[in-house]
């Protein structure tokens, strides 16, 4: 018994030593991200800008007052509900899920409704504004952002994503 006593402590010690070292890793790496990140309004708008493709989307539909509060629907950039101020749905499960939106293209992955489809699904819901990512590689791919111009009025379109009223 006093042999398990004392093997038992020292796992205990390896292992609290282990999980030190990864808690001072762990704290390092993050207070080097910090001060990566402007605290300053047009600083921070222009970081933010660069790293998600969802903050222009989302600062434009908060300028348009034809969007209001929403609800804004996203397909595929969800950190606008970070940044628009209204109600943002879209998300693989829910009332608003990407499933009602999308469907089997012919190569066997999820697309987003053909334009004329989710005009007539966002308007029978009463979404006002869509904003969507243009990764052709993603696992819910768009249409190209010329096909959707006949339903719906471009209101931003960045080299990573759009925002679209019905018209």
């Amino acid at each position: 018994p006093a042999k398990w006593k004392n093997g038992t402590r020292a796992g205990t010690v390896a292992l609290v030593f282990v999980l030190a070292v990864v808690a001072a890793f762990a704290v390092h790496t993050v207070s080097r991200d910090l001060h990566k990140i402007p605290l300053h309004g047009e600083q921070q708008a222009e970081f933010l800008s660069r790293r998600l493709p969802a903050y222009d989307l989302a600062m434009a539909a908060e300028a348009d007052p034809r969007i209001g509060s929403g609800p804004l629907i996203q397909f595929r950039v969800p950190e606008s509900k970070y940044f628009f101020t209204g109600t943002v749905v879209g998300d693989w499960m829910g009332q608003y899920s990407y499933q009602k939106y999308g469907h089997i293209g012919e190569a066997g992955y999820w697309m987003i409704d053909r334009p004329e489809d989710l005009h007539a699904k966002v308007t029978a819901a009463g979404i006002k504004a869509v904003a969507m990512h243009k990764n052709p590689h993603d696992v819910f791919k768009p249409y190209p952002v010329e096909d959707y111009r006949e339903y719906f009025e471009i209101v931003l379109e960045t080299d990573r994503g759009v925002l679209m009223i019905p018209r």
